[in-house]
């Protein structure tokens, strides 16, 4: 439990620092920040790992890939029109703009 809340609080942290002094917006930090706890939980999970086997290998690259892929759809699809709250500042293209900055 001490351990997971470490590396949140390493990751929010470094994406705070990154991101102090600029105009980020919540759903960019979201974004980045859910990005970066994958990627240091599936290294955690492969620090942890006594045996690596295909299953185990693939399924670590998938879940990164489904991640993007679902992000990227996701960003590039969803409109004002689609959420039920009517938020003003939708996530449109927000992971589009995270990967390229």
């Amino acid at each position: 439990m001490l351990d997971a809340i470490w590396q949140s609080a390493v990751v929010y942290w470094i994406c705070h620092f990154t991101y102090i002094d600029t105009d980020c917006d919540m759903w960019t930090f979201g974004v980045v920040m859910c990005a970066q706890l994958l990627f240091v939980n599936t290294f955690h999970l492969a620090l942890l790992l006594q045996y690596w086997t295909w299953p185990m290998l693939l399924s670590m690259i998938l879940s990164v890939a489904s991640f993007f892929v679902c992000a990227l759809l996701y960003n590039g699809f969803v409109t004002a029109e689609w959420t039920w709250t009517n938020v003003k500042d939708t996530p449109v293209s927000i992971a589009q703009s995270a990967m390229i900055d």
